[in-house]
């Protein structure tokens, strides 16, 4: 009983301050949770009259975020079940519709009549407190995961170092045979030297297409500039020799804002990829239209080859991986240089199998 006395007296005493750092109140301990007393510093800290407060049981609750007011009422019936302490946090609206969070704590204090305590609490404004754990989270999980892009790139790099030390080794080690039976007059000799150059330029173009690689790889600072679409695809496809292999161009006389030397250039690897894989006398087509939402232009690269082996699906884009059987002079590296190339413009770049046989690979550039 003197216990009892002791909080009412303390918390009497609190109700008459407005500068209260805190909002002290008095409930019945029942499901109404009517309030019978509350300090005025309730409207100092959230601009809502006291009296206010204790003529609806209500507007406590109404003036609860809608994302926290379910939670809080399980909280507080829990609470009033199990006669014990209430402590929880929530989103408490303002006078001028603001959300500040606070800390709610009270304590059971039995009442001449048991089956109504009394619940004598204080709501403590935590906005600040709530504000630097998102903050400390948000800092945590981006350094996480900056961490994990980091433990990637090492493994990676760890994995590619090991096969171009495989495919390096393949070529080198045909050009060590060939040359060591060329040392033999006639016919099989120049043979062999054949071979020889043969393997010697295959590991030549290994090393250029790791060289491009790593020249593709991190920070670059783009050249952005309005470009006819026909004229990048026009730089694309100069250079590559089709041979009997028939070029198809369906791109509109439109322009494209993008850094026209690493569009080209990936363009370039996706048809030098389609040529690769359409069989003679087949057909290798260009395409390009604007697609609105996200504002971006999308290039199409369409072979009649025999697709994407399913083995391989998910690791295309991955370094030294060919869907050739005999890779010949295909290093496997076209196509991771394209994704590098949609990454540095913040693009993307996918495939999918035509209907009709083939493969189609869609590159996506981003518009501003």
């Amino acid at each position: 009983m003197q216990s009892k006395l002791a909080i009412e007296e303390t918390v009497d005493g609190l109700f008459s301050a407005p500068h209260l750092p805190v909002v002290a109140y008095c409930c019945r301990g029942d499901d109404r949770w009517n309030c019978l007393s509350v300090s005025e510093s309730l409207e100092a800290k959230f601009g809502i009259s006291p009296l206010t407060w204790m003529a609806d049981p209500h507007v406590w609750l109404q003036h609860v975020h809608p994302d926290d007011r379910e939670r809080l009422v399980v909280d507080r019936v829990t609470a009033i079940d199990e006669r014990r302490k209430l402590s929880t946090e929530y989103r408490l609206r303002t006078q001028d519709g603001r959300y500040r969070w606070v800390h709610d704590e009270a304590e059971f204090v039995p009442a001449a009549d048991d089956d109504h305590p009394l619940m004598y609490g204080v709501i403590t404004d935590i906005t600040h407190r709530r504000h630097s754990d998102v903050i400390l989270s948000e800092l945590y999980e981006a350094s996480r995961g900056q961490v994990t892009r980091l433990r990637n790139e090492v493994e990676e790099r760890d994995l590619f170092a090991r096969l171009l030390a495989h495919d390096l080794r393949m070529p080198l080690t045909a050009a060590n045979a060939a040359l060591a039976q060329a040392r033999s007059s006639g016919a099989k000799g120049r043979e062999a030297l054949t071979r020889a150059q043969q393997a010697i330029d295959q590991a030549n173009q290994l090393v250029s297409g790791v060289l491009e690689l790593d020249r593709w790889s991190g920070e670059r600072v783009l050249r952005v500039e309005s470009t006819e679409l026909l004229d990048v695809a026009k730089l694309a496809t100069e250079t590559i020799d089709f041979a009997d292999r028939e070029l198809v161009v369906d791109v509109p006389d439109a322009q494209a804002t993008l850094d026209v030397l690493i569009v080209s250039r990936a363009l370039a690897n996706l048809v030098d990829n389609a040529v690769t894989h359409s069989p003679p006398g087949g057909t290798v087509r260009l395409r390009a239209y604007e697609q609105v939402a996200p504002h971006s232009v999308i290039f199409s690269v369409e072979d009649e080859g025999p697709g994407v082996p399913e083995s391989i699906r998910d690791d295309i884009f991955r370094p030294f991986v060919s869907s050739r059987v005999d890779q010949g002079d295909s290093h496997g590296l076209g196509l991771t240089l394209v994704k590098r190339m949609a990454l540095l413009h913040d693009g993307r770049v996918w495939f999918e199998e035509l209907p009709n046989g083939g493969v189609a690979f869609h590159l996506l550039i981003p518009q501003v």
